[in-house]
């Protein structure tokens, strides 16, 4: 009976091992740094232009609609910029930062806005840096 479930055992270990793929180029993986995303396509461009212009958009004709909309691309961007952009945090934490001093220049309240905003300055004081001042 051992010897059956021995066989059974490499028969699926060997299956198993055939269905595994190549490894991948050190070019082509995460490099290990959790803020690494060498295979992400790196949206900060568009998600930066979408921000500009809804917030544009809204100091120009401060509806509602145009409110809710700068909010959202604000925030979107914002968090893109903290958590998934593809860039070293130097490049990545200032136009967050920005980001979210909009969604809080335009509502105050916004809970995801003011977490962020406040881990972002944490962050400046724990490396000892002077916390940027960031155009609206």
């Amino acid at each position: 009976m051992r010897f059956l479930a021995l066989i059974l055992f490499t028969t699926l270990i060997l299956t198993g091992c055939d269905k595994m793929e190549e490894p991948k180029p050190l070019s082509e993986t995460n490099t290990g740094d959790p803020h690494s995303h060498v295979n992400e396509e790196d949206r900060s461009p568009e998600l930066e232009k979408a921000a500009n212009q809804s917030y544009e958009t809204f100091t120009n004709d401060k509806s509602e609609t145009n409110k809710d909309a700068a909010i959202k691309a604000n925030l979107e961007a914002g968090i893109y910029f903290m958590y998934d952009a593809p860039l070293p945090p130097r490049e990545k934490y200032r136009p967050a930062l920005k980001f979210f001093r909009r969604v809080l220049d335009m509502e105050p309240n916004n809970e995801d806005a003011k977490i962020n905003k406040e881990k972002i300055e944490e962050i400046y004081e724990m490396m000892g840096m002077e916390i940027p001042k960031t155009e609206l």
